[in-house]
């Protein structure tokens, strides 16, 4: 089993999680060197990440009319993917920023946002603030590695989408990628 080193505030409990799951397949030991290293001051660029996450997790909004926008732009985008995929079915319920375990706990994602409706399907929704490109819905790790918990963490589920919303890079409609249990 693979371990990083235990910082007092690693909800991940120093195992690998969805997020960091393109870095562990593509190479491990990157992965474990990086772990290994004490983290050293963050960036303003990791810090407006941070604090747009919470505006999105506690419905506030940011000072800053740039990232207002980006805020707002990302709630009409969830609105409309909701409304798209459960249009008139059922109201899903949406949990924000819950971190899920396998069932064996060596292993955890955090959705920024997961939508599940009565029937059987989940939207995981993954907010990038980021200025730079991330790998699309259909390539991207951290979405596979949720789903997966989300099917390990709910029975009743028979389909997870997955999209990524990134309104600094690209502000067209997000693609979703589904996933089934067959």
């Amino acid at each position: 089993m693979m371990s990083a080193i235990l910082t007092e505030e690693d909800v991940r409990k120093g195992l690998p999680s969805a997020s960091g799951l393109e870095r562990l397949v593509l190479c491990p030991g990157s992965w474990l060197a990086e772990a290994a290293v004490p983290k050293g001051e963050v960036s303003e660029a990791a810090a407006m990440g941070t604090r747009l996450h919470a505006d999105m997790e506690h419905g506030t909004v940011p000072a800053d009319a740039e990232e207002a926008e980006a805020v707002a732009w990302c709630r009409e985008m969830e609105a409309e993917l909701v409304a798209e995929l459960w249009a008139d079915v059922c109201v899903p319920t949406a949990v924000r920023e819950v971190r899920l375990w396998d069932g064996a706990q060596r292993f955890s994602g955090q959705g920024d946002v997961v939508y599940r409706g009565a029937d059987g399907r989940a939207l995981v929704l993954d907010y990038k603030f980021g200025r730079g490109e991330v790998a699309r819905a259909e390539s991207n790790c951290q979405l596979y590695g949720l789903a997966l918990l989300l099917f390990d963490n709910d029975g009743s589920l028979e389909e997870v989408y997955a999209g990524i919303l990134q309104p600094f890079v690209c502000r067209e409609r997000p693609r979703l990628v589904r996933f089934g249990r067959e």
